[in-house]
This record gives structure tokens, sequence and C-alpha cells, in this order.
């Protein structure tokens, strides 16, 4: 029984068992159905892949297309900006051109006119050979000259105001207000290169060629900035020149003195002066000493080489004080003729301590005259100088270092900040004393006032204030007879000196044409022709105390000498030829005062030509910055290029997510059929196994 029990339950699970299984048939179609599926979904991504691929292609021609019309555009903006900035730099070019001939006839008009003003000097001054070792290092001044007046007739306001036209006046902490001119743009321009040097009865004396170098050469003090450049720090003491000296060989160096020498008013300088303030090669303008007479700055040597000629040189500076005068020794006078080209000119210096000339800027600069060097002097040692500021500074200076060789020494240091607070201090207390700026203003009017007047009263010729002439010009100076003057020397008294009274008086008082003796005929003598007593002082080639002298001595004035004809004819062609002096000293004026106005008229189309070059420069710049911003807008252009492309990217990125969403649920879709089919063959199967479990059993129950 329980074997019979057993038989059904093996033979239910073995039917089940088999509706389990699937038949072959169905097998094989759905796992052709799954491949069909799966080659679909492999079809669609490559065709998805390849139009994505197409797209990107198609898009970065697009943006290569378009960038290449940018730079085609951009090459074309920089080749019509390059024709334009070509074109106005070949105007500048040949304006500088045309600038660098005039120049350079103006050059050799001055040379010429050196040459003949060097002859006429030559001829009129020869020196001794004791004065030709002294000249250069030691003053020839005469003793008895008058020391320079004391009071002064103005202040550094002369210097703000003159100044200003030819640079920028900057604000300094250490000192003070200092002052730098345009042509410092210029990477060749350095001090003491525009001009030349000349020998003087005060040393060696710069002329300088530019229009500040009244001031700038002769007062204050220069200094190198680094990172800035030249600058000059304004001072009160005049000299011919305020350089440092270095000779050696066939080589002349020269330096400026650093301002801290400002604080020793008065005081000698010698070789020393170089290691004391530190003062390096870079400062130094070197020349063969074959061209120390000519225009310096046309043979001045590179700069960049000053180390070998500081080593092949020593210093031989020389600045003292003689007859409250400074002397600027250098170079030996002697020394420097024996290897110059040409013979070195000797001057006197004639300084204008008056302020005659401050209203005529021009005029300031060194003026020849024969021997003589007429020169700017005036006495600006105010004491309110340090109260008084220019009308317009440009900027502050914070950060001022000055390229020293060595650090300052700390006395040196002390010294000169000392000496700017006293300056300071006093001119304080001055503008307390006075009752305040107004006063101060008001303080300085007059001060200007009294210079005029005092100028009117040295050309009046006041006998407070003469006008020493040297000896040896006694025979070429208007109102002195030469034969008096020979009987005077042969009798062993010196001429008497010119008084400025002498001008005025004999300038109305002119001899009459019928007083004047016709001049002799061939073989004949001209009668002498008394002269009344009371004419001797008006009577052209009579100096009144020479005149007294001849009286005290015996000699009646009026007698004139047995040969009186020869001597008229002479004094005659003395005339004669000192009105020809004075034709040709106001042609030379005349030519000085056009040569002056042509370098103004230089200097001036300069100044535009630099506009000109800023206004360039502030263009280019302009359109660097417009180039720039291109480019700015170029690079942003590309990153929403970047952008777009990749928004792009993750659109097609999202569309293929929902492709594969969408294969995935057709495949769980078909899955699903698939499964619903399996089913369906499964309760088939179990359908037939029922039946023919039915029919087994029918037949067994028929068999039983």
């Amino acid at each position: 029984m329980k074997t019979r029990r057993l038989a059904p339950l093996a033979l239910a699970s073995l039917v089940l068992a088999a509706c389990d299984k699937p038949s072959p048939e169905t097998a094989k179609r759905i796992a052709e159905l799954e491949r069909q599926a799966n080659e679909a979904l492999a079809k669609q991504s490559a065709l998805e892949a390849q139009l994505a691929e197409q797209k990107i292609a198609a898009e970065r021609d697009a943006i290569e297309r378009e960038r290449m019309r940018l730079e085609e555009d951009r090459l074309e903006m920089q080749r019509q900006q390059g024709e334009a900035a070509a074109a106005e730099a070949e105007r500048i070019r040949q304006r500088e051109t045309e600038l660098a001939t005039r120049e350079g006839r103006l050059m050799r008009l001055e040379s010429d006119l050196d040459d003949k003003q060097d002859t006429l000097d030559q001829r009129g001054e020869e020196l001794g050979e004791k004065e030709r070792e002294l000249a250069g290092r030691e003053a020839l001044a005469n003793d008895n000259e008058p020391a320079p007046a004391a009071e002064p007739v103005g202040d550094f306001g002369m210097f703000y105001d003159s100044l200003s036209p030819y640079g920028s006046w900057f604000e300094t902490p250490d000192y003070g207000y200092v002052w730098q001119p345009v042509v410092v743009r210029d990477s060749g321009w350095r001090p003491y290169t525009r001009g030349r040097w000349v020998c003087t009865d005060r040393g060696w004396t710069w002329v300088s060629d530019e229009p500040f170098g009244w001031a700038c050469y002769h007062y204050g003090r220069w200094a190198l900035c680094r990172g800035f450049g030249w600058v000059w720090v304004p001072g009160t003491e005049w000299a011919p020149a305020w350089v440092t000296w270095r000779s050696g060989g066939s080589h002349i160096g020269w330096a400026p003195l650093p301002p801290e020498t400002l604080a020793w008013r008065g005081h000698r300088w010698d070789s020393s002066v170089e290691l004391t303030f530190g003062i390096g090669s870079a400062w130094f303008n070197f020349v063969e000493t074959r061209n120390f007479c000519e225009p310096i700055h046309h043979y001045c040597l590179p700069y960049t080489q000053n180390d070998s000629y500081c080593g092949q040189t020593v210093n031989i500076t020389n600045i003292h004080v003689h007859n409250r005068r400074v002397i600027c020794g250098g170079p030996r006078y002697s020394d420097v003729a024996v290897q110059t080209k040409r013979r070195p000119p000797f001057y006197r210096i004639e300084e204008d301590r008056h302020g005659r000339q401050t209203r005529d800027l021009t005029a300031m600069r060194p003026r020849v005259d024969g021997n003589r060097l007429h020169v700017a002097a005036p006495n600006l040692n105010a004491d309110w100088n340090d109260a008084i500021r220019p009308s317009r500074i440009k900027g502050r200076i914070d950060q001022f270092q000055i390229e020293r060789k060595d650090a300052l020494r700390p006395e040196v240091a002390e010294r000169f900040r000392q000496s700017r607070e006293e300056n300071r201090r006093k001119a304080d207390e001055t503008v307390n004393r006075l009752g305040g700026r107004e006063a101060l203003q008001q303080a300085r009017v007059e001060q200007q006032h009294a210079g005029r007047t005092e100028e009117k009263r040295v050309v009046a010729g006041t006998p407070d204030k003469p006008n020493i002439v040297a000896p040896r010009e006694e025979l070429r100076r208007p109102g002195t007879n030469p034969e008096i003057v020979e009987r005077l020397r042969e009798s062993g008294m010196r001429p008497a000196p010119r008084k400025e009274t002498q001008v005025p008086a004999r300038q109305p008082e002119v001899t009459r044409r019928d007083e004047t003796p016709a001049p002799p005929r061939p073989g004949t003598t001209t009668p002498a022709r008394p002269v009344a007593p009371r004419e001797e002082l008006r009577r052209p080639g009579n100096n009144p105390e020479v005149v007294e002298r001849l009286r005290e001595s015996g000699m009646r004035p009026g007698t004139p000498p047995p040969s009186a004809g020869r001597q008229d004819n002479r004094a005659d062609e003395q005339r004669k030829q000192q009105q020809e002096q004075q034709r040709q000293q106001q042609e030379q004026v005349a030519r000085q005062r056009e040569q002056q106005e042509r370098a103004r008229q230089q200097q001036e189309q300069i100044e535009r030509q630099r506009e000109q070059q800023e206004r360039a420069r502030q263009q280019q710049e302009q359109m660097e910055r417009q180039r720039e911003q291109q480019e700015r807008a170029r690079q942003q252009q590309e990153q929403m290029e970047r952008q777009r492309e990749q928004q792009e990217r993750a659109r097609q990125q999202q569309e293929q997510m929902e492709r594969q969403r969408e294969q995935q649920e057709r495949a769980r879709q078909q899955q699903e059929q698939a499964e619903r089919q399996r089913d369906q063959e499964r309760q088939r199967d179990q359908e037939r196994q029922r039946e023919q479990q039915r029919d087994e059993e029918q037949r067994r129950g028929r068999n039983r």
C-alpha cells in the first residue's frame, strides 16, 4: 500500500519537473529574440555614435572657420596699424635727420665763431710763464678787485620760475625740492656734457649750451638717483663749476659734486672729496685730453667704460676760495695746451651779481666779449629760501636713493641733516620776524626793487662800486690815449682804473667834426692847434685822472706832442678801429642772439617731437590694450564655445541615456513577452500532462 501511494507522487513530481523545463524549440526561439534585441541595440548605439561624431566634426569646422576669420581680421588690423605707425616713425625719423643736420650746421657755425673768437683772444691776452703754470689750478684774479656783495638780490624763487619751462620740480624727504630737466628722457644725457670747458682766472669754467645752464652748473649740486635719473638740488653759492676732477695719461674726467657738499659753504675740496662722499665711476664723464676744449657732447667717451678710465687716472680736485670767490682748480692749463688741437683760450670772468639780467632769461647765458667772459652770478643767499616753494610740483619721491660707490659716512649725513634743519629754522624765524607769508612776499618784492635800484647805481658809476679793468686791457679800452699810457709806463706810473662814470659822460659829449684835425697831406705837417684847458676833460682819449697827473707833473694837457699830425691820424685810425670793433661786436651779439633763437626753436621742436613720440607711444599702448581686449574677447568666445560644446555633449549624453533607457524598456518588454510565452508554453505543457494523466488513469481503470 505504501508503495502504491508513493508511485503517484513520484509521477506527479516528474510531470511538474517536465513542465518547468522548456522545450528545445521554445529555448531556441527565446535565444533568437535576445540575439536580435542585442543586435538592434548595438546598431542603434553605433548609429548614435556616428551621428554625434558628425555633429562634433561640423561644429569643430565652424569654430575653425570663425577662428580663421578672427585671425585674418586681427592681422589686417595690425597691418593697418603697422603701416600707420611706420609712416609716423618715418616722419619722425625724417624730422630727426633734418634737426640733426641743422644742429650740425649750428655746431659748425659755433665752431667757426669760436675759432675767430679764440684768434682775437690770443691777440689780446698773452699769459706769462708763471700765469701759464698757475692757470687752471689757482686764482689769477686781481687782488685789488673788491669782494662780491654780501647782500642778496634774489632767492630760490628765481630758480623755481625760470627752470619750470625746461623740467619738473619734485619734493623729496631728504633734499627738499629737486628739479629734473626734460632732457633726462634722452638716455645719453648727463650733466656737464652739453657745452665746453674754458680756462679763466677762476679756474676751469663750464660754458653751457643749455638754457638752464646758468643756474644748474654754477649753483647747487647734481645727484644720480637710482631708478629715477639725474636731479638738481638748488644752492646759493656760485662757482665756475661744481665738479671733482680726474686726470692721467691722455684722459680727463669730471663728475658733479653730490648734494651733501652743500653743508660746507666756502669749504676747500681736494682729492679726498671722491672718497668722502662715495662718488662712483658712474658719475664721471671722460674725454681724451686733445678734445677737452672742444664741444664735449661730440667727444664724450662711453660711460660704460668709466671703471677702466678711473683706473688709469687720479683725482686732482682743487676747489678753494680766494677773496670770497670760488676757484675751480682742475687740470693745468699748460698740460692741456700741449695735447689739444689748438691753443685753449683764456678768459677773465666778469660777474653780474646785481641781477640786472634776471628779466631776460636768455641773456643769463655766458657771453664772451673779447677776452672777457660775462656770467650771471646774482647773490641768492636769502634767509627765507627754505620758506618758499615752486608754483608747480609734479609729485613727491619718497624712495630717494643716490647711486654711490660706498655708503655715506654717518658724520657726513648728520652734518647735512643739521644744515638743512638750520636753514629751515632760519627761514621760519625770518618769516615770523617779518610778520607772516604776506609780509614775506612784500619783502621779496622790495628786495627785487632794491636790486634794480642797485643796478642803476652801478651803471651810473657810483664811486663805491668801481669796475676795475685789468692792466692789459688799458690799450684796448675806449677812452684811453695810447701816447699818455706809454708816457705813464715810462715814468713808472700805472694807468688809472676805469670807473663807470666815464661811460655816460663820454657818450653825449662827442668831439665835433670841426674840432678833429684833418689828415696831413704828403710832405706837409699839420700845425698844432691849442686846446682850451676847460676842454681837456671832455676831449676823447683823455682820462681825467691821467690829465690831473700830467698837470701835477708840469705838463700842459692841451699841448699836443711834436708829431701832432701823426698822433691825430693814429687817433682817427684808433677811433675807426674801435668803431669797427664795436660794429663787429654788435654783429657778433646779433649772431649770438640768432643762434640762441635757433637753439630755442630747436629745443621747442625737440619738445614737439618728444610730445609726438609720447602720443605715438600712447597710441601704441592703446593699440596694445585693444589687442588685449580683442584677445580677451576671443578667449571669452572660445570659452563660450567650449561651454556650448559641453552643453551639447551633455545634451547628447542625456539623449543617449534616454535612448538607452528606451532600449532597456524594449528589452524588458521583450523579456516580459518571452516570459509570458514561456508561461503559456508551460501551461500548455501542464494541460497536456494532465490530459495524459487522465488518459493514463482511465486506461488503468478499464484494466482493473
